[in-house]
């Protein structure tokens, strides 16, 4: 028997034979990988097996794989009919409009409501999902009726498919009977396409409770008083809402910084909240908002303090002084609550509204990057000392002195007590005799040896300022102090800060 015989026989027991030839049983490899890539190895030499499995498959007119490979197919050559449901039917959408009667209990004015759906049928997985339009002041919940799944058809378990879907027909859904009076075109044209007949589409139908409101208020002209009465405000301001981009200076106080807000003032009641702009990385809680929502008035100090008190907010009981839109403009600061706002910028609708009202036409933005003249005097040969702040605080019941380092972010320096509180020895004193820093010698302009270092003043804060010309003759050394108003003037703008050398 040959050996093409042998192998068209059968596997079983009793027609098995072995090799006499054969003596190596192990499957060599035929192909090695290079680049990525499987080429045939070369000088191999073919079993007596492999022969014969190569002789029968050209026996037979079948093209080996044993170099190539098995062809791939190009995915751009396929069919859209081989595609999978998943990606042909992605993002396909029946939409479909109808409505359903509601039935109104224990009311004289109507007995029924019409109320208009959307019904979205999912091609991907024969979902589907009904949302209704919001209609303002209807006191109705509206949105999302029903969420997007499959929905039973009936009691046998079967579910609605897309073919359930047609103009002029009723669908079931949970007890509630919608009647599907119009699609879209996209959705009339793939039922067309699936040999469906979609009748022409219908009119929805009115509500009868709208429809008769819509008559009185066509017949009837309601007026108000004035544009101050609040059923005014109610009816044409609702909603309107000016916004102004704000900043808050405060660097000339210690620790003060230059921090951004949205200052948002309401037509409609001429209430205003204050919301804080965060930037990256600026080490504040994201509270959203610096002031809520209220009536603030223009001078807090001026309202008198009644007690007790129900709130902590003043009422129209204790003033009639509220700020309102004319109190805004683009490069005007404005007090609220101590702190000074300067308003620097607004947007298109609040620039519309004060052109139409007041006629203003300039509204050109302030620049807010440019940094403030600094009072500082630089004396360090080191350049990670040109930034560095300090803060020197004098303790007039004992003489003592504490020098305090502002913290600077990403500077690399950690900030915090730089010196604790002592009397400070004045440099070439007689160690034995030590002469010690006074407050004498604390002025615009003096140097101050502490720890090694030379400390220049260059700024005072409103305390110290006060307590200084109060003291003035106390003070006058080298002429510093010639002219309280003027070096209340030149040293206002800042805080007690000094450099280090």
């Amino acid at each position: 028997m040959s050996g093409l015989n042998r192998l068209q026989l059968p596997f079983l027991p009793g027609f098995s034979f072995k090799e006499p030839n054969e003596t190596k049983f192990n499957c060599p490899q035929t192909l090695t990988y290079k680049s990525g890539c499987a080429i045939p190895v070369p000088n191999h030499v073919m079993s007596p097996l492999e022969h014969l499995q190569l002789e029968s498959q050209l026996g037979e007119g079948k093209v080996p794989y044993l170099t190539y490979g098995k062809q791939k197919k190009d995915p751009s050559n396929c069919q859209p009919s081989t595609l999978p449901n998943y990606v042909i039917y992605d993002k396909k959408v029946l939409k479909f409009d109808a409505y359903f009667k509601e039935n109104i209990q224990n009311s004289v004015l109507e007995k029924c409501r019409i109320r208009h759906v959307h019904i979205y049928y999912y091609l991907i997985d024969d979902t589907i999902s009904i949302s209704e339009p919001v209609m303002e002041n209807s006191g109705i919940p509206q949105g999302k009726l029903v969420t997007r799944q499959k929905l039973p058809k009936n009691c046998e378990g079967e579910f609605f498919f897309w073919k359930d879907l047609n103009i002029g027909t009723d669908i079931i859904i949970y007890g509630r009977t919608y009647h599907i009076v119009d699609c879209d075109n996209w959705s009339r044209e793939y039922l067309v396409s699936q040999g469906i007949y979609v009748p022409p589409s219908k009119q929805l139908p009115a509500d009868p409770y709208l429809k008769k409101r819509q008559k009185v208020l066509k017949h009837h002209n309601f007026t108000t008083s004035s544009t101050e009465d609040k059923l005014w405000k109610l009816l044409n301001l609702d909603r309107q809402v000016l916004r102004f981009y704000c900043v808050w200076e405060n660097r000339d106080k210690m620790f003060g910084e230059l921090r951004s807000f949205i200052l948002q003032f309401y037509l409609v009641d001429d209430t205003m909240e204050i919301r804080e702009v965060h930037k990256l990385n600026d080490g504040r809680d994201p509270y959203p908002l610096f002031l809520h929502r209220q009536k603030v008035p223009k001078d807090r100090s001026n309202i008198p303090s009644l007690f007790p008190i129900a709130s902590m907010e003043p009422s129209e009981t204790e003033t009639d002084n509220w700020f309102n839109d004319s109190d805004f403009a683009v490069g005007k600061t404005i007090q609220i609550y101590g702190r000074n706002f300067l308003l620097y910028d607004c947007d298109e609708f609040t620039k519309n509204y004060y052109k139409a009202k007041f006629g203003i036409e300039d509204f050109h933005p302030i620049d807010i990057k440019t940094e403030p003249v600094t009072l500082k005097k630089i004396n360090s040969v080191w350049p990670i000392d040109q930034s560095r702040k300090f803060i020197i605080s004098y303790h007039l019941a004992d003489d003592t002195i504490s020098i305090y380092e502002r913290p600077i972010r990403n500077s690399g320096l950690l900030g915090g007590k730089f010196l604790r509180r002592m009397q400070i020895a004045k440099p070439n004193s007689n160690p034995n005799s030590p002469e010690y820093y006074s407050i004498q010698d604390f002025h615009l302009g003096a140097s101050v040896s502490a720890a090694g270092r030379q400390f220049i003043i260059t700024k005072a804060d409103d305390l110290t300022l006060k307590y200084l010309e109060e003291h003035e003759q106390k003070f006058k050394v080298n002429g510093v102090y010639s002219d309280g108003q003027t070096q209340k003037k030149d040293i206002q703008c800042g805080t007690d800060e000094v450099t280090s050398p």
